[in-house]
């Protein structure tokens, strides 16, 4: 009986000192995972910081009406250039060589801007004297031009007025309906649709194409201005068959600061309803294919939205982890981003292939 007492107590002896040890554990556990959870928290503290400043931002900063800022030394060029009147292009359509082999995929070729059409013409002559099988014409700046697909159409007057007409009125079309979906979506709060593109590859060389980039690459020299590596240019695309897209350029940079900073502090101001293109010069563009899902770099007039969306790009989940625990800012920022808000964005083609594109955007183009 003493033995099984002892036994008993041994027992007890036992599972009382295996109590004391858990205890112990569970004590150094806990104070291991307490001071995990203390790094975690002071790793991400910014971050969350972050998240929680945005909830709390009103609609008019996500909904901004011009572009950041960009510092300059001195007083910010004038939207319309005295030196930049006259534009010298060349066009890819159905009746202009070089002829796209698929008329559902006409370019545009942008040479530079003058100041006289004298100057115009004379650039246009060397152009032609290099070039003697593109098509080159002159028209001004600052003017909503047609990639006329037959010379019948370039040549009438009429049908150019009109047409223009209907492609700028289908643009103040879809820009009401998108900025009703906006409202729609801020008052109740919720996300507007993703339309996600194909994933065709867009911009690259293909049959329809081939044409006018074969022709790009035989570009002389001597046709390019070093003046006027980059235009800030609007694209106006046509669903008709074949496709008439309207084109107008605004101005002619050397350098990618100065031509950013004209389209941040000046050209966004007036142009606000479409929109912005930035594109070199000397090279074959195909607007009807250009897709913002395709380019480098996409800039937008709010710079929350900028942040944004540049990080939905790199970081998806995060994002959508974002919107999820702030519905307020999904519905703005989708709105605004995926619904394919109000143009306000500026954009840079770096190529005729159109897949190194800087697009500057409130929203993605369809």
């Amino acid at each position: 009986m003493n033995d099984v007492s002892e036994s008993v107590q041994d027992g007890a002896h036992k599972l009382c000192t295996s109590s004391e040890m858990d205890e112990s554990s569970g004590s150094s556990s806990t104070s291991t995972a307490t001071a995990l959870q203390q790094g975690v928290q002071s790793t991400f503290e910014a971050h969350h910081n972050e998240i929680r400043r945005r909830s709390h931002l009103d609609n008019e900063t996500i909904n901004s009406r011009m572009f950041e800022r960009v510092s300059s030394d001195g007083v910010d060029d004038p939207f319309e250039h005295a030196d930049q009147k006259f534009v010298v292009f060349s066009l890819s359509q159905a009746e202009f060589a070089p002829c796209p082999r698929d008329s559902a995929q006409p370019a545009v070729c942008v040479y530079g801007a003058f100041e006289t059409i004298e100057d115009a013409h004379e650039h246009a002559r060397l152009v032609t004297a290099k070039h003697p099988q593109f098509s080159v014409f002159i028209d001004r700046s600052h003017k909503w031009i047609v990639a006329a697909a037959t010379m019948a159409h370039l040549t009438d007057a009429q049908y150019v007025e009109e047409h223009t007409k209907r492609l700028l009125e289908g643009v103040r079309a879809q820009n009401e309906a998108n900025q009703r979906e906006f409202d729609e979506n801020v008052a109740n709060r919720r996300a507007g649709e993703v339309t996600t593109p194909s994933d065709e590859p867009v911009g690259e060389s293909n049959d329809s194409t081939e044409s006018a980039e074969r022709s790009n690459d035989r570009i002389h020299a001597d046709c390019k201005i070093a003046e006027h590596r980059s235009a800030a240019v609007s694209f106006v695309c046509d669903d008709a068959s074949p496709p008439e897209f309207l084109f107008r350029v605004y101005a002619c940079y050397e350098t990618d600061d100065a031509i950013h900073r004209y389209v941040c502090n000046t050209c966004g101001d007036h142009v606000s309803e479409h929109h912005i293109d930035v594109i070199k010069t000397s090279t074959w563009v195909f607007p009807q294919r250009m897709h913002s899902s395709k380019v480098a770099k996409e800039v937008y007039r709010s710079s929350e939205l900028n942040k944004v969306m540049n990080t939905h790009k790199k970081n998806p989940q995060e994002v959508e982890r974002f919107y999820r625990e702030h519905p307020d800012v999904a519905a703005n920022g989708a709105a605004n981003g995926a619904a394919n808000g109000a143009a306000n964005d500026w954009h840079v083609v770096e190529a005729a292939d159109a897949s190194s594109v800087i697009v500057a955007s409130d929203g993605p183009r369809d």
